[in-house]
Parts: C-alpha cells; structure tokens; sequence
C-alpha cells in the first residue's frame, strides 16, 4: 500500500491524498486518514489542508474484515509569505535570507551539538534564541537561501542529515541582544 500526495505544501494549499493498495486486498475496504494536525478524514481520495506551517506525518490505515494495512507520508508545510515568521539574522547569515528551522531546544548546548551536525554535513546552520513565557527556547536554523523556491530545492539535501525541518523563516536585521524571534 502507498500514499500518494505531494510532500511540500504551503499553508492553506489544498492535497488530494489518496491511496494504492496491494493487490489482492480484500473488498470491502475502510479508509482512515490522520493528518497529523488534529484532522481525520475517511475515505479514499481525501482534501486535506494545513493551516500551520511544520512537518506532519500523513497516516493512513486500511482495514477489511481479514485484515488492516498502514501506509505514512511525511509532508513539510511552508509558510506563505504572510504567514512566515522572522527572527534577527545570527552571525554568518544575512538580513532577508531565508532559512529552514529544523530544531527546538531548551538548553543553548542541546541545540549548539544539532547546529554541528548540520554544519559537519556541509550546512551553513546557527542559532536563533526566542523568549517564550519566561524561558528561552533555541532554534536551529540551517539554509541561508535568497528566495523560498531556493529554499524549497534545498529540502532534499537538509533532510539527509535529520528528517525533521519544520518550517521556513525570513531573517530581518540583526538588532542589538542577538537573534530574537520577535
């Protein structure tokens, strides 16, 4: 059984996801789609639109009265550019590059040691510090590409070294405290 839909979406764009299934599975079937943001869905050939920019992971799973089959497709939903979040560009990055956000740390060590390895696999990666309620959480950015398009190309490559970016994020002037997510 496979999934078939597209892998990079924007947000608000809607994807037909749809399934094949083996050969030989046993009529009737019943389709359950989980999108990963909350969503469901039933059926075959399902709409689905993301609202948040991230990864999610498309679950399908397919039951007849024999037996029932699971298929997953992971799928990176890009802002818009109305929809992109900025932060102040960090050292060895420019103001109005764009860049994938490809982790989440609570400690600047934890995500120093993720930036390394993105680096060690030709990256260029740094880091983006964000005050939340109290504490400071450290985003690992990695990319430094003129145009989403470029960004957009460049997936493949980011996500051999960890299969995980979230989202995409447009860099703005660095300001005096270092890179801030407003």
């Amino acid at each position: 059984m496979q999934v078939y839909g597209r892998e990079t979406l924007s947000v608000g764009e809607a994807e037909n996801f749809r399934l094949r299934l083996a050969p030989g599975f046993a009529q009737p079937v019943e389709y359950v789609w989980d999108f990963g943001d909350g969503t469901r869905a039933a059926g075959n050939n399902v709409v689905q639109r993301y609202e948040r920019p991230g990864r999610y992971i498309v679950t399908a799973v397919v039951r007849n009265a024999v037996s029932a089959d699971t298929a997953r497709l992971a799928v990176v939903i890009a802002p818009t550019r109305r929809s992109m979040r900025s932060a102040s560009a960090p050292p060895l990055f420019d103001a109005g590059q764009i860049v994938w956000v490809t982790g989440i740390h609570g400690s600047r060590l934890a995500a120093k040691r993720d930036a390394a390895r993105y680096t060690e696999a030709g990256h260029r990666a740094g880091i983006v510090a964000a005050a939340k309620t109290g504490t400071t959480q450290y985003y690992v950015i990695v990319g430094g590409y003129q145009t989403e398009a470029e960004a957009l190309a460049a997936r493949r490559r980011v996500l051999r070294v960890e299969d995980r970016p979230l989202w995409l994020m447009q860099l703005t002037a660095a300001r005096p405290g270092g890179g801030r997510v407003p």
